[in-house]
């Protein structure tokens, strides 16, 4: 009985935990396809959206190399 309760109970969390995850992808692709768009014409503006997508999932590996690169 307890074993069952606890299998659902961890379900709700692992579902709960992924929707926030997926809610922070989204963000992150977001702000780094404005970053990448921003490059081109205001650096200042492009590096701030490139690490708020940073910020919002910091194992973005793709923002921190398009950051990197665009300070390079």
């Amino acid at each position: 009985m307890i074993g069952r309760e606890l299998t659902i109970w961890f379900g709700a969390w692992a579902a709960a935990r992924g929707k926030r995850v997926t809610e922070l992808n989204i963000e992150a692709q977001r702000e780094y396809d404005r970053g990448v768009k921003l490059l081109a014409t205001n650096t200042e503006e492009a590096y701030a959206a490139l690490r708020k997508a940073i910020e919002a999932y910091p194992d973005y590996y793709v923002a921190l190399e398009a950051l990197g690169t665009a300070y390079a």
